[in-house]
């Protein structure tokens, strides 16, 4: 009795007449070919599920906020770069893009930085901006103000600017 599979038919006096060695390369083709695709496709779904859980930046992120950093920001930031004297009085505006790019400027202090806030939780933050050293901070906004806290940021530059709170401008 001889069986198709895959286009190719097994059975009968395969191993005696030599068949089989004909067919075995189509065989270990096809069988190959399927491992592949099976194996690709579970791949695109793993991707896809990672993607579609991946957090999206918050639109109440997006737009222009500024703050003016007070003795208080330095005293508790105790930046090491950028000298007190030259922080107290600066007036900073950050811009946010819904794409997460941003744009900070604190005047002659620092120029203009650009970097990416990267959605970790539906309430947190990477600030991808200066040292690229890895950090966390969580974010609430209420009425036209953004507050900024720190959760992790070994930075303490990037603390001295950015802790604290945003008005919409």
């Amino acid at each position: 009795m001889r069986v198709p599979l895959l286009g190719v038919e097994f059975g009968g006096n395969d191993v005696r007449s030599g068949t089989l060695g004909k067919n075995w390369a189509k065989i270990t083709m096809v069988v190959t070919w399927t491992v592949a695709v099976a194996t690709l496709a579970a791949a695109g779904t793993a991707l896809g599920a990672r993607q579609a859980t991946q957090p999206t930046l918050s639109t109440k992120l997006v737009g222009t906020w500024k703050r003016t950093l007070t003795q208080q920001d330095v005293t508790r930031g105790k930046p090491v770069q950028m000298p007190a004297s030259v922080l107290v009085g600066a007036r900073c505006t950050l811009s946010v893009r819904a794409s997460g790019a941003i744009q900070l400027s604190c005047g002659r202090l620092i120029g203009k930085l650009g970097g990416t806030l990267l959605p970790l939780t539906g309430t947190t933050v990477r600030v991808e901006l200066g040292d690229g050293r890895p950090n966390t901070w969580r974010w609430t906004v209420s009425g036209g103000r953004l507050t900024l806290t720190n959760v992790n940021d070994p930075s303490t530059d990037r603390i001295t600017i950015f802790r604290g709170i945003w008005t919409r401008g």
